[in-house]
């Protein structure tokens, strides 16, 4: 099996820890998963964070799902926040640059 790429494994571990944070299981997830309509199985979410095989899409519903509504990413050289409206299907991407101690 090929080795996860720098960006799989973020994405993967974002979720990890975002499951941690609330206190949630995998199976869990899929209870919750399931509240909203999506179909997943736990065996299929454990392979895919252990993976780090999966879409966009799936990452969104996961985070609907645990009810995150926003979320910031750092350590890529930027921070990148995501504000999550899935009522309205709309998720709201702000990215800051810094350059020292100044905002770009």
């Amino acid at each position: 099996m090929a080795e996860k790429t720098d960006y799989e494994a973020l994405a993967a571990n974002l979720l990890k820890a975002e499951l941690k944070r609330k206190g949630v299981t995998y199976s869990q997830l899929v209870e919750k998963l399931n509240a909203i309509g999506v179909d997943e199985k736990e065996v299929n979410v454990r392979n895919k964070l252990s993976r780090g095989k999966f879409t966009a899409a799936f990452l969104l519903q996961c985070l609907t799902a645990l009810g995150t509504k926003s979320l910031m990413l750092g350590g890529l050289g930027f921070v990148v926040k995501l504000f999550l409206i899935p009522e309205h299907a709309k998720c709201i991407v702000s990215i800051v640059v810094r350059s020292r101690d100044c905002v770009l």
